[in-house]
């Protein structure tokens, strides 16, 4: 099953949503320290999302334009330690 937030900001419900999932794709504009309004998920709450969902694979998407965007992997991975798979180009 897939599973795609779209632009959505994060709510609690979502990870019942996704419960399961094969993948999740979460739009994450955002890194972990984004305070303010929100449109879309940040990083970390991608990786809880994928975490409370129990979902297989994470990719992330409609990433930032700017920043560094390893770090937005490594703050998304960080709820979900280690042995989680990620679909990321560089396989990190």
């Amino acid at each position: 099953m897939l599973v795609f937030t779209a632009d959505t900001n994060y709510f609690p419900e979502i990870a019942p949503f996704a419960h399961d999932a094969d993948l999740l794709m979460t739009d994450t504009n955002f890194y972990a320290g984004k305070t303010g309004t929100k449109w879309h998920m940040t990083s970390t709450e991608s990786g809880r999302v994928a975490k409370d969902a129990g979902v297989k694979k994470l990719l992330l998407t409609h990433l930032p334009a700017d920043g560094d965007q390893h770090q937005l992997l490594l703050e998304a991975r960080n709820p979900l330690g280690t042995g989680f798979q990620f679909n990321w180009p560089e396989n990190t």
